[in-house]
């Protein structure tokens, strides 16, 4: 009978934790999708019958016929009004709130003059950017060597590539050095450690995607049962990676200015596992974003040849000024490489702000013809006519993406 009688109140109290998460919009009158009891609108996506940039412009699309002037938006914790004009697009992701906003000088205030209220990370300023360049050089040598080889060997001057395959080993190179301070060649020894250990902790199948719903939806279960979005030896790997490494440049006084010496200089105020998480994040961050950019930017290349040999020509002319020579300034100084490349309602603790970028890029509004691949949209003549913030690539504000 005790039994029964507790599993009731878990029943009952589980209702309620529903009802209250899921009716949240609708109390306060804005607009948003009916949600899926535990899924919230990312069924698609957690079954992956959709791209996650899809689901984001679904929102984006949505309510066509609301005016962009809503009335302002809530309040601060203080009380003060913030006087901000914008439509929220809200959505429940796996029992999280999320509020879409698309109004682009909310997104300026968000991302630039409220900045002080994101999570802390340290600025990545040129000159860390600048003192990588090399390294980053280095791998690229190593691509095209393997590149050259193959060609060679081939005897007919070309050779067919898996360009994702080609582009995950180069992000993966480019993150072992930068970041771990580790030198691999993953063309050449294509079973080396580091990237196997790397590709198996950025896929995500069914059991990692089953563990993140349950840590969006119940947090505080997750932790308790102890449940674990990576494995043991993922977290041993990159742990012991980054503190042996740390301890052999100061046994030894190694200056490398790569991240893990930026971490150094923080390890003071942080943890051992501040740290490894930090060096962690920035590969689950640049693995798959880098590879998946480069890939689709190869395709591009390849069905736009005219757009392929005006960039070719850009980096034949670097060459002729530099001699061969490969740097920061290099990439400052190509343009062209630049264009290819480049309701009332009260926020409450708990909820996050998303910022649609992908339905941004795809606006008519904003870019005519948003599906064709035309460089000539980010160039010295048209970058004035961008609108502030609806190019974000790399996020906006004192808060962007390193």
């Amino acid at each position: 009978m005790i039994l029964l009688l507790w599993l009731v109140v878990a029943v009952v109290a589980l209702v309620l934790y529903l009802w209250e998460t899921y009716s949240r919009f609708s109390k306060h009158g804005v607009n948003h999708y009916r949600p899926i009891p535990l899924l919230g609108n990312a069924g698609d996506l957690t079954l992956k019958k959709c791209h996650i940039g899809e689901a984001i412009q679904k929102l984006y699309l949505a309510f066509p016929n609301d005016s962009r002037d809503h009335p302002r938006l809530g309040a601060d914790q203080e009380g003060h009004r913030q006087g901000l004009r914008a439509l929220p697009r809200p959505s429940l992701y796996r029992g999280r709130r999320f509020v879409i906003i698309r109004d682009l000088e909310l997104i300026k205030k968000v991302t630039v003059k409220d900045y002080e209220h994101f999570l802390d990370h340290r600025s990545i300023v040129d000159d860390d950017i600048r003192a990588m360049v090399p390294f980053m050089v280095d791998v690229n040598k190593q691509m095209i060597s393997m590149l050259k080889n193959k060609i060679h060997q081939s005897g007919t001057g070309s050779i067919d590539l898996e360009c994702k395959d080609l582009t995950t080993r180069y992000a993966n190179d480019v993150i072992a050095s930068c970041v771990f301070g580790v030198k691999v060649d993953s063309h050449t020894d294509q079973k080396n450690d580091f990237y196997i250990m790397g590709k198996s902790t950025a896929h995500f199948g069914f059991r990692k995607i089953m563990v993140y719903l349950g840590y969006c939806a119940f947090p505080t279960i997750m932790k308790k049962f102890n449940q674990k979005l990576f494995e043991d030896d993922t977290k041993d790997f990159f742990t012991g990676l980054v503190m042996n490494n740390m301890k052999e440049r100061e046994t030894h006084n190694i200056h490398r200015p790569d991240m893990i010496h930026l971490l150094m200089e923080a390890k003071k105020a942080w943890s051992n596992d501040d740290l490894v998480s930090q060096a962690f994040l920035f590969f689950l961050a640049g693995f798959e974003t880098v590879s998946s950019t480069m890939s689709f930017l190869l395709h591009e290349l390849a069905v736009n040849p005219d757009v392929q040999e005006r960039l070719v020509e850009e980096i034949r002319e670097n060459d002729k000024r530099k001699g061969d020579k490969f740097d920061y300034n290099s990439i400052q100084n190509m343009s062209y490489m630049d264009m290819v490349v480049s309701g009332n309602y009260l926020l409450r603790k708990g909820e996050s702000i998303g910022i649609p970028v992908w339905g941004i890029h795809r606006d008519p509004a904003f870019f005519p013809d948003p599906d064709r691949f035309d460089p000539e949209r980010f160039s010295e003549q048209n970058k004035h006519s961008i609108k502030p913030c609806t190019y974000m690539p790399f996020g906006s504000g004192p808060r962007n993406c390193i």
